[in-house]
């Protein structure tokens, strides 16, 4: 009889090899318990930066398949960016927290979200990337102190925005961050920007 022979576990009725039964080997990876946000009754809440890294494609988004029932998102304090994409195309997306702790919106972290029609952005961002609010439906912006840097197409077709504030500490910009703002009314430049 050969020493490669296999045991039969009558417990499990799985096969016995070198120590290891087939129910084992076949097992499949336990899944990361921490995934930095949570879902619940089309409120989104970010927890930490895991949520929040800039991904490659929309459809990476760990939420993505849940983006047209979101209605509100809450960032968490100690979240310091808003990854790329992140919140793209939640459609119905009317409601967003943001701490200070935040320094960096990045590139179209709000795209198409239809129903933003308002949002503080905190004193404490630094950056805002390409895109990032556009094709949303805001009304009124004001940029806090801290924003040093804004790209290209911010606000572009931000058809509802008819007022904007430009900050104090913003460096010199090209204004197609306001391409197709066609009810813009009133830009005003804090008066320490120079």
């Amino acid at each position: 009889e050969s020493s490669d022979s296999a045991d039969v576990n009558s417990d499990t009725n799985a096969v016995e090899t070198d120590g290891k039964t087939d129910a084992e080997e076949t097992k499949a990876p336990e899944e990361s318990v921490t995934t930095g946000y949570e879902l619940s009754d089309g409120t989104l809440t970010i927890l930490d930066d895991d949520a929040m890294v800039n991904y490659d494609d929309p459809q990476q988004i760990p939420w993505y398949e849940q983006r047209e029932n979101i209605t509100k998102v809450v960032i968490s304090d100690g979240v310091t960016k808003i990854g790329e994409d992140a919140f793209s195309n939640c459609t119905n997306l009317s409601s967003v927290k943001i701490p200070s702790s935040v320094t960096r919106i990045e590139a179209w972290a709000f795209f198409c979200c239809e129903s933003l029609k308002e949002i503080v952005i905190p004193n404490g961002v630094e950056t805002i990337g390409n895109g990032a609010f556009q094709s949303t439906n805001l009304v009124s912006i004001t940029l806090p102190d801290s924003l040093k840097h804004i790209d290209k197409y911010a606000f572009k077709d931000c058809y509802s925005l008819t007022s904007f504030t430009i900050s104090a500490n913003l460096e010199p910009f090209d204004f197609n961050i306001l391409d197709g703002c066609e009810s813009l009314a009133k830009v005003t430049v804090d008066e320490k920007n120079k």
